[in-house]
Order: C-alpha cells, then structure tokens, then sequence
C-alpha cells in the first residue's frame, strides 16, 4: 500500500476521455457533462494517505472535491458531489492492486483498479457491465 500513497495529478495526454467512463456507470446525462467540462478545464488531483489503521484519500478538481478516510475491506459510505448521490465505497489490495469498487445510488456499479509503476500510477474504470471502460494516468508530485 506504501506505493500509493502521496500526491498524484492527472497527466491528461495519456488519459481517457472521462466521458464514457461516466456513461457507462448510468451517471445522468447531465451530470455527465458538468463533469466532463470541469475536469477539462481543472488539474486532477489525488491524495492517500496513512491515517492511524487506516487511510485518507482526497480528489481535488476545480470545484470538485472530496475526502473521506478508509479501512481495507470495509464498506462506507460516501455522498458523491459530483452527482449529489450516496454511494457504497470498498477499497481493497487485489493481488498488488489497489482497487475500489463503487456503488452509486440510482447508477450502476463501477470499479477502479490501480497500479504503480515508479512514480506513474495508472486507474483502469470498469462499469456497467465492461470489463474496461477507459484509462487515466497519473504521476507523482
């Protein structure tokens, strides 16, 4: 787990359109593209860290923003701002992978794995019933 922790911001060049990552979850239409346009025009920025037996994960993109603390394994819930929706969050290490898995009120199931390699950490997003539905790439700051 030590590998992922830090300050991680988006290297959108080798990123995926977050477009159809969001469709495919059943985020409403709208939302989607409120989404989309922020995180066009904003840096992305991840942050994890160790927080007594457990940790602390922030997001951080122009307006959007959000934190809460985790605990391998157990489930919590978290309202998304984004959409103004709760969800059922379980992060989890996967065979060196860390992977959460997401589900939103009156959306669909979304799973994120990532993996450090060096100072890059690649996010896969799986939903709606696809095995990948895009990538997005960060470094290390």
């Amino acid at each position: 787990m030590d590998s992922y922790l830090g300050k991680w911001v988006l290297v959108r060049e080798a990123s995926d359109n977050i477009v159809p990552q969001l469709q495919a979850a059943g985020v409403p239409a709208e939302s989607v593209e409120q989404v989309a346009k922020i995180m066009q025009d904003n840096d992305q920025i991840i942050s994890l860290a160790k927080d007594g037996d457990g940790f602390f994960y922030s997001f951080e993109c122009g307006p959007l923003k959000q934190e809460y603390t985790f605990k391998l394994g157990e489930t919590f819930e978290h309202l998304m701002p984004h959409v103004n929706k709760m969800a059922k969050i379980t992060f989890s290490l996967v065979n060196g992978l860390l992977v959460d898995d997401i589900e939103m009120e009156g959306a669909g199931k979304m799973t994120y794995s990532r993996v450090v390699d060096g100072n890059d950490m690649t996010v896969t997003m799986s939903a709606g019933g696809q095995a990948e539905t895009g990538k997005r790439k960060y470094r290390r700051m």
